[in-house]
């Protein structure tokens, strides 16, 4: 229940200060204020009095600020790039997360908490101020002129409220958009499964160390970078549309590889598949969006569509566990290869209108031109 009522305050108030106020003055706020919160976590872990409910706190308090930044700096990439240049740009910095959350990140916190416990909360609250700094310069205020246009064809707008409540109807509006969450959402439900045993499956199939599963994760990212550096030309191919059901395919491909072997090096090959797929799928899905919302409503619908598909990834976890519990790990992994597969099949003739969507926008610029 709280994670709900916190999804909907993220969508809500936070969406629309993205909208209507200044964001470079917004993150600079908000990453400061995350940077303090870890400050008083490194303070905590020197003193040895920190407790779980204070762990919890700090985590929902960094958790919404997230949401915040989040959806202020991705609003910078369609307004600084348009076309595949704008694909490029997500991919690259889908490289850039998987290099620091799963190779620096780990092995950076890894050597700095065998040093002192508090040693990687002080690095965090660094890395706080720097981001503060960096984005400060990088992230551009909102379309004032597109906004007041806004404002005044829609008087109701002129409360924070009624602005939520336009945001979510254009949402519930967008053919598009509606069909891609849904997509998306398949993809994160399958993930989720899968990740949840993840670890069992290493440990009891593969007969993996606790060093050997974090090679093993290691390995299988870096098909995560390179999904992540070769999504443009894919995307040029193939366009969204089939980007995004070719990234389904394989990450299910990728899923039934697990489910079908106990040799570690397959194993890796399936994840590593997985990852590079689900890579792909993201810059796809992230660029068709960006290029669908409208500027003025970025931050209540981008919230709107991340709130949608982050919150089917607990779902997934449980239904993951239990057959895990009575059948094992590989069954679970071709129970959700089949499930994704078949949510492709159900939602690949309502995900075609975003190859509507982007023939309509080309040949308005071929007319343009």
């Amino acid at each position: 229940l709280t994670g709900i009522l916190l999804a909907q305050l993220a969508v809500g108030v936070l969406g629309v200060l993205v909208d209507r106020v200044d964001r470079r003055r917004l993150v600079l706020v908000v990453d400061l204020a995350r940077a303090v919160v870890v400050g008083l976590v490194a303070l905590a872990a020197v003193t040895g009095r920190s407790t779980l409910v204070e762990l919890f706190g700090a985590a929902v308090l960094l958790g919404v600020g997230e949401t915040v930044v989040y959806a202020a700096s991705r609003s910078v990439v369609p307004r600084a790039a348009s076309g595949n240049a704008m694909v490029r740009a997500n991919g690259r910095i889908g490289a850039a997360q998987t290099v620091a959350l799963q190779f620096a990140g780990p092995a950076v916190g890894g050597t700095l908490f065998g040093l002192a416990r508090s040693l990687p909360f002080r690095g965090d609250a660094v890395s706080y101020v720097i981001s503060a700094v960096l984005l400060r310069g990088a992230v551009a205020d909102p379309d004032r002129t597109a906004i007041s246009a806004v404002l005044r064809r829609e008087p109701s707008r002129l409360s924070a409220r009624a602005d939520v409540r336009a945001g979510l109807g254009w949402f519930g509006r967008s053919g598009p958009l509606k069909a891609l969450a849904a997509t998306v959402s398949s993809f994160a439900f399958c993930q989720a499964i899968v990740l949840g045993v993840l670890v069992v499956y290493a440990t009891r199939v593969l007969r993996l160390s606790p060093a050997g599963y974090g090679l093993f994760l290691a390995l299988a990212a870096i098909g995560d970078v390179l999904g992540s550096l070769v999504a443009a030309r894919v995307h040029a191919a193939l366009r969204p549309y089939a980007t995004v059901l070719a990234a389904g395919l394989f990450s299910a491909g990728g899923y039934l590889v697990l489910g079908s072997t106990r040799d570690r090096a397959i194993a890796v090959l399936g994840l590593a598949l997985e990852a590079a797929a689900t890579s792909i799928g993201n810059v796809a899905n992230a660029s068709a969006r960006y290029r669908i919302i409208p500027a003025e409503r970025f931050g209540v619908v981008s919230n709107a569509f991340r709130m949608f598909v982050v919150g089917v990834t607990p779902a997934g976890a449980l239904p993951g566990g239990a057959p895990a519990a009575s059948l094992g790990t590989r069954p679970t992994f071709l129970v959700a290869g089949a499930v994704q597969l078949g949510a492709l099949v159900l939602l690949a003739a309502p995900l075609r209108s975003l190859a509507a969507t982007d023939t309509a926008r080309d040949t308005a610029a071929d007319a343009a031109t």
